[in-house]
């Protein structure tokens, strides 16, 4: 998982400080093959560690057919499931696309 933690401190007053942290989230979604049916997408942090998910065309349920080899690989999931139904809906089945948060 590839997050992102950005620490921005501000001096408010000499005698506060306010420290924001900012995380980002990104899932890399690759279209690996497409039939009449349904459309199979790799999908993980980065381009050699990725699972795979397939999208019914008619239906747009999705299923996980691989887990990402990464700790947290529900998140990638669930967010590349997301990203390829929002297309879906749009009648779309994109070659490359990614979910960033």
């Amino acid at each position: 998982m590839i997050i992102v933690s950005i620490t921005i401190i501000y001096k408010i007053q000499p005698t506060y400080i306010l420290i924001l942290n900012i995380m980002a989230f990104y899932v890399l979604i690759l279209k690996q093959k497409e039939d009449d049916i349904g459309v199979t997408y790799r999908f993980g942090p980065h381009g050699d560690r990725l699972g795979s998910l397939w999208i019914d065309k008619f239906s747009g349920e999705v299923k996980e057919l691989q887990e990402t080899p990464e700790q947290n690989s529900q998140a990638f999931f669930q967010r590349a499931a997301v990203k390829v139904w929002q297309d879906w809906k749009k009648g779309s089945f994109p070659e490359k696309t990614c979910w960033a948060s």
